[in-house]
């Protein structure tokens, strides 16, 4: 099994099935997975994670996916904000900001919930990092190619690009991911 068969205080009772995900999870009908955790850089006590439930009727993760906050010391659990589909790491700012990707948009949020902005001008990869400052993020434009599309067209590696933004969505570097002298 994944996990113990005891009650957890922070995820709740994960006894009944032994069975571990692709990601490390128990999947049972209406269980709570977890996945993605990054710890709070400015207290040692926090850290956030998305909360998926799993339904094995119909296999599939439903619409209530959330990003939530817990508190190690409090076992203070808090539900920051819905996501429609989750596709990246977590990062967490020094300067309270959390940045995560979801449908090919980086969106950061405020560690209390109440500000959410959709920040990158272009259709992003979904994995995203903060700067040691916090005050940057730097992620790769998401472009897909078959390997058939790249032989026919060598230049379509040069739009692989990573972008280097602003807590506003301003570009101010960028880097060529395949890059010729």
């Amino acid at each position: 099994s994944c996990f113990d068969d005891e009650i957890n205080p922070l995820f709740g009772n994960f006894k009944g099935k032994d069975n571990c995900g692709w990601w490390g999870f128990v999947f049972a009908e209406d269980i709570n997975c977890f996945s993605r955790p990054c710890f709070n850089p400015n207290n040692p006590d926090e850290f956030v994670c998305i909360q998926e439930i799993f339904n094995d009727t119909n296999s599939n993760f439903n619409d209530s996916q959330t990003i939530v906050k817990f508190n190690l010391k409090t076992k203070e659990k808090t539900v920051l904000t819905k996501v429609s589909t989750f596709h990246s790491q977590l990062d967490w700012s020094r300067t309270g900001w959390i940045a995560y990707g979801s449908n090919g948009s980086i969106y950061i949020i405020k560690e209390d919930g109440f500000e959410k902005r959709k920040i990158n001008p272009v259709f992003a990869h979904p994995a995203c990092h903060f700067n040691e400052e916090g005050t940057k993020l730097i992620f790769r434009r998401r472009i897909d190619y078959s390997a058939s599309d790249v032989q026919r067209n060598p230049g379509l590696l040069l739009l692989r690009t990573m972008y280097i933004i602003d807590l506003s969505g301003n570009i101010l570097d960028t880097l060529c991911i395949y890059c010729t002298k």
